[in-house]
């Protein structure tokens, strides 16, 4: 018997969550995807590659890497009209959520990117190209993490349903404006663009800097 889900939307659907953080160094873009019923069979049985409806740690290590080159693309940035380059700042994060099998029940990849905010910094309007699954239907939250000299404007808690392939629909816009308060200083980790080691298997994602520190595309 064919198997039967009983909201037919969302199992059909990627949830985007977005969550983004501005200082005068860095723009953090944090992308959790939660992939419901449907969708989460469809990638799980792309994870388990010897058809044994098992996920092992290492079909999912062959996953994430294989998804690397795409990945990166998917998310554009451009501030008051001005392209931005973005880099992976981490790794894939996978979450099965405790069933390696491959069923329909949901998993969540979470994803970290970033750009170096730009100087001279002026208030503007931050557009996020959002290409993450682009032909399957999604719905999308926007929220801002505030904790620096730079306020982000983000319609916190609001879903947009992005229709299937319609790229125009994935860019979302925020206001962003400078405020009184001192910057925090950069990490190392955004110096260093090195991932977190938890799946040493992967390769870590590094990406060269020009002169001006700002990070190139390939």
């Amino acid at each position: 018997p064919g198997i039967v889900f009983a909201h037919p939307q969302t199992a059909d659907s990627v949830e985007h969550r977005i969550t983004v953080t501005i200082d005068r160094r860095n723009i953090d873009v944090h992308v959790e995807l939660t992939f419901h019923d449907v969708r989460s069979l469809l990638e799980r049985r792309r994870m388990d590659a010897d058809r044994d409806g098992i996920i092992t740690r290492a079909e999912v290590s062959d996953y994430l890497t294989g998804m690397l080159d795409d990945l990166e693309d998917a998310v554009g940035l451009t501030y008051a009209g001005r392209p931005l380059s973005v880099a992976l700042l981490n790794d894939p994060q996978l979450d099965l959520e405790g069933n390696a099998g491959a069923v329909g029940m949901r998993h969540v990849l979470r994803l970290a990117y970033f750009a170096r905010t730009p100087a001279p910094f002026t208030d503007g309007r931050l557009e996020i190209e959002n290409h993450l699954w682009p032909t399957l239907p999604a719905v999308c939250s926007v929220e801002s993490a505030n904790t620096g000299a730079i306020r982000v404007s983000a319609p916190g808690g609001q879903q947009v349903w992005l229709p299937r392939q319609d790229p125009a629909q994935r860019t979302l816009m925020l206001f962003v404006r400078s405020t009184t308060r001192p910057a925090r200083a950069g990490s190392a980790r955004h110096q260093e663009i090195r991932h977190a080691a938890t799946r040493p298997s992967l390769a870590p994602v590094q990406r060269p800097v020009d002169a001006s520190g700002r990070i190139e595309r390939r």
